[in-house]
């Protein structure tokens, strides 16, 4: 387990009745899918002389993992206008979609049967991703992540605010206490509530300084149902 899971980070999650779980990098490895759909998306601006032609690193592409569509444009290609962001990110959403349908999204080793094992220990579980539903519905179509889940939410349906403040806006149709799993800052920002616990994911593709101010971090999904016992 992570260095911060000493007994006293523990038995913060001891009250714990909901679980609220990121998505790509907590549960599904997106760089899998993400890195393929990001280059179809790229050579989409480069054919129409909106970007030069470059090889990107995985590491480059895989930053924005985690990121709204909105804010990703945004900082990645801040010179374009918001209708040419809005197509790329279609393009790229498309692409997306297309390799999900196609069998490409591979979930990290063991996530089904911890979903599982919590499902039966009788918490609530919820899927908060920054993804729109078109995207996760096809998560859903290919790991009927359905069968686990109580309530699945997309940041996209409420206007690409931050994460954070959909929970405020989803937080009291679900049992307290929370642990938020996730991989990346927009999930730790849920700690500032009371009674929210996090649980940071060293695993997935935020860097060590997104996950400074989890209660705990894991090594591998695998870890949680122990941490949460």
């Amino acid at each position: 387990m992570g260095e911060t899971n000493d007994k006293t980070a523990i038995d913060r999650f001891r009250d714990v009745r909901t679980i609220v779980f990121d998505y790509d990098g907590t549960l599904h490895d997106g760089a899998v899918v993400y890195v393929e759909a990001f280059k179809v998306a790229y050579e989409h601006l480069v054919a129409q002389s909106l970007a030069e032609p470059r090889t990107f690193a995985t590491d480059d592409m895989t930053k924005w993992l985690g990121f709204t569509s909105r804010d990703m444009w945004a900082a990645f290609q801040p010179d374009l206008s918001q209708g040419k962001r809005d197509e790329a990110s279609k393009v790229l959403g498309e692409a997306l979609e297309t390799l999900i349908a196609d069998g490409h999204a591979v979930l990290y080793e063991g996530s089904l049967d911890v979903l599982t094992t919590l499902h039966e220990r009788g918490y609530t579980l919820v899927l908060l991703s920054n993804c729109t539903r078109e995207y996760l519905d096809h998560h859903v179509k290919a790991f009927s992540l359905d069968r686990y889940f109580d309530a699945m939410v997309c940041a996209g349906e409420y206007g690409w605010i931050p994460k954070y403040e959909v929970f405020e806006r989803i937080a009291g149709d679900f049992p307290e206490e929370y642990a938020v799993v996730g991989d990346r800052f927009h999930d730790m920002e849920l700690g500032r509530y009371p009674g929210v616990h996090t649980v940071g994911c060293t695993y997935g593709f935020g860097g060590p300084s997104e996950l400074q101010g989890a209660d705990a971090r894991i090594g591998d999904i695998r870890e949680l149902p122990d941490l949460l016992r």
